[in-house]
């Protein structure tokens, strides 16, 4: 997304449900390193917006990852920078 490109036309979902190696404990992780990549080459007001989305994408793919795995629901709290 960020390159503005759609040639991805995959489902992350089931790709990460079958690797079953993505545990909810890498989300974190991901999005502070992804955070401190935008905030590394982006402007603050553009790299705010791209993390949000990262975060709400994150959220999804945890969200789907914890049922799956659990069978409950999720505590999907993210702290957006």
């Amino acid at each position: 997304m960020i390159l503005h490109k759609r040639s991805y036309c995959g489902n992350p979902m089931r790709k990460y449900m079958q690797a079953g190696t993505v545990k909810d404990g890498h989300f974190p992780i991901w999005l502070a390193l992804f955070g401190g990549m935008l905030a590394a080459h982006l402007p603050v007001d553009v790299a705010a917006g791209w993390s949000a989305w990262a975060h709400r994408i994150g959220a999804g793919l945890r969200f789907g990852l914890t049922l799956e795995n659990s069978g409950g629901a999720p505590n999907l709290r993210y702290d957006v920078p």
